[in-house]
């Protein structure tokens, strides 16, 4: 089957379920997996954002190592 033949076959058997509780749970695993690749930011965090591309390319960037090393040393400090 492809994605529309797919689609119109649970499009039909949901017309047919009147289980409340079967579709609540089939609405959950939709609206969960929906928004999955939606990310909306504020105003700050979009600034922070271009602030953080403007650094990389000024090439002032820590590998992972070196940033859970700092990390753990201002652990230790409190």
């Amino acid at each position: 089957m492809n994605t529309l033949e797919v689609k119109n076959h649970i499009i039909q058997r949901l017309s047919q379920i009147d289980d409340l509780n079967f579709l609540n749970a089939i609405k959950t695993i939709i609206e969960s997996t929906a928004n999955d690749n939606v990310y909306y930011l504020t105003e700050i965090q979009k600034e922070k954002l271009q602030e953080s591309r403007e650094q990389a390319k000024r090439g002032e960037v820590m590998d992972n190592d070196e940033v859970f090393k700092e990390i753990e040393s201002w652990l230790e400090e409190k």
